[in-house]
């Protein structure tokens, strides 16, 4: 079987197709960044007399890095 192009030409516009692909998916891309508030939705509830759930609801494709997260009470004697 003979080839009527050479392999590497091909290659060379699957390459294209690919690099040149995603640049041009972010002109489409309209969408802009959520605000922090609401990408990340935080709440807390007092669970016992010494212990309280802090819970965030993040949005999707949005990451909360838990070595990121310091929490702090204002008040007297809770840490």
């Amino acid at each position: 079987m003979t080839r009527s192009h050479p392999y590497w030409l091909t290659a060379l516009l699957v390459w294209l197709c690919l690099a040149l692909g995603a640049p041009a998916q972010a002109l489409w891309n309209d969408d802009e960044p959520v605000q922090a508030d609401k990408a990340f939705v935080f709440s807390a509830k007092v669970t016992a007399a010494d212990s309280v759930t802090v819970r965030w609801e993040v949005t999707e494709g949005y990451y909360l890095y838990r070595g990121r997260i310091q929490l702090r009470s204002d008040t007297p004697g809770i840490t």
